[in-house]
């Protein structure tokens, strides 16, 4: 798989903005206003596809540009390190598969810079 242009731009511009918890928060509203579900629904418990996707996301994209650990990320959305390793894998296959997710994930990229 070829790197994008883009792709290498916001990971210049990803280390140089603020500490990672503020990247994270950044990262959350990014995915909450794309997708327009609110934070607070991200956070939740519940298992709605729509809401899991946004919570995989955030993991994926967190991981991706922050030096947080995998506890720290699924901490912010009150899940554990295993939600995160699971939400990685799952975008990076879905991406690998679907335009239109892959597409998804890198609108929310270039927001970020």
């Amino acid at each position: 798989m070829v790197k994008m242009k883009s792709e290498y731009v916001i990971m210049q511009k990803s280390h140089e903005l603020e500490p990672d918890a503020s990247v994270s928060g950044k990262i959350l509203d990014a995915v909450s206003t794309y997708y327009d579900i609110p934070i607070d629904k991200i956070k939740a418990k519940d298992r709605v596809r729509d809401h899991v996707w946004c919570r995989q996301v955030f993991c994926y994209l967190c991981l991706k540009y922050t030096k947080l650990t995998l506890a720290e990320v699924g901490g912010k959305i009150n899940r554990t390190h295993s939600n995160a390793i699971y939400s990685r894998r799952t975008v990076e296959d879905l991406m690998s598969t679907d335009q239109k997710k892959k597409k998804e994930v890198f609108v929310i990229e270039l927001k970020l810079i």
